[in-house]
């Protein structure tokens, strides 16, 4: 059973000011909303008002954000798992995020993000309410803001079809905002 991470070509993820199909999976939004769920789970709402995904913190509350505990990401229907991100055992922090048949996406590195051959491929920036992704001649790929409703991620036209890359900008996202 393919998964949001193997997207089909006749599906359009939503654009920025449509909403996405009723059927669209996380990776195919273009904006998300994250707002606190049950279970000590984040919710991710699309741009339709619909949850289309969670977060949650695997592990023990106190070893939150340690090597031995993740953030698995999930799909809302039925919860398939989509990528994990996992603390490194290194003097700098860094995350490890991987799909979910345990293949390295790529790294978190600071301000930095890294694709699997640990090349730059994104830098953050934050500002006070909220932050950017941009790639690496500063062209902004995502940008996030705190809201009333919850932080709201939009992802810009470079990354709508590249899944590897959203799971990058979705992984910051949640991270730099709820570290663990």
């Amino acid at each position: 059973m393919p998964n949001s991470s193997s997207l089909d070509p006749g599906r359009q993820p939503a654009l920025a000011g449509i909403a996405a199909a009723p059927d669209a999976g996380l990776l195919e939004q273009a904006e998300l909303v994250a707002r606190p769920g049950g279970d000590g789970r984040r919710l991710l709402v699309g741009a339709g008002g619909q949850p289309v995904g969670f977060s949650r913190w695997q592990g023990r509350v106190l070893w939150r954000g340690w090597p031995w505990s993740a953030l698995g990401v999930h799909e809302q229907e039925q919860g398939p798992l989509v990528f994990t991100v996992r603390r490194l055992l290194s003097v700098a922090p860094r995350r490890e995020v991987r799909d979910a048949d345990g293949e390295l996406v790529g790294v978190l590195a600071g301000r930095r993000v890294l694709d699997r051959w640990r090349r730059p491929a994104m830098r953050l920036r934050r500002d006070g309410k909220g932050g950017q992704l941009l790639d690496g001649q500063g062209q902004p790929l995502a940008a996030w803001s705190d809201g009333p409703g919850g932080a709201r991620l939009e992802l810009f036209p470079p990354v709508w079809h590249d899944p590897f890359a959203k799971m990058l900008i979705l992984a910051a996202f949640l991270t730099a905002r709820h570290p663990g």
